[in-house]
């Protein structure tokens, strides 16, 4: 039997390295195909690439944050998933931005 993502190819957007790296050691151990980006400009240069069944990105970084990663992808690719994620104890600050998305 495959793992639940099997086949899946997924990007894992953040500037934290230790982050990026637990997240994709997760889902590449449920199967995904994941690959890495540092920020949102390195993100985009990812998706120029390839095709991604999702994203999974941080919200603040630097350069491109993932407010901006979401809007290019919902304009380029509107069918790949975006997926935001946030370390900062309060999602207030993105409730509006979210709700455009």
């Amino acid at each position: 039997m495959y793992p639940d993502g099997y086949g899946q190819r997924l990007l894992v957007v953040d500037d934290d390295v230790h982050v990026r790296a637990l997240l994709s050691a997760l889902l590449t151990y449920e199967g995904y195909n994941v690959f890495e980006a540092g920020d949102g400009l390195e993100a985009v240069e990812e998706l120029q690439k390839r095709h991604f069944d999702a994203v999974v990105s941080d919200c603040q970084m630097p350069r491109f944050d993932g407010m901006q990663l979401l809007a290019m992808c919902q304009l380029l690719w509107p069918e790949t998933a975006v997926v935001l994620v946030s370390g900062e104890g309060s999602s207030s600050r993105f409730k509006g931005e979210l709700m455009l998305g």
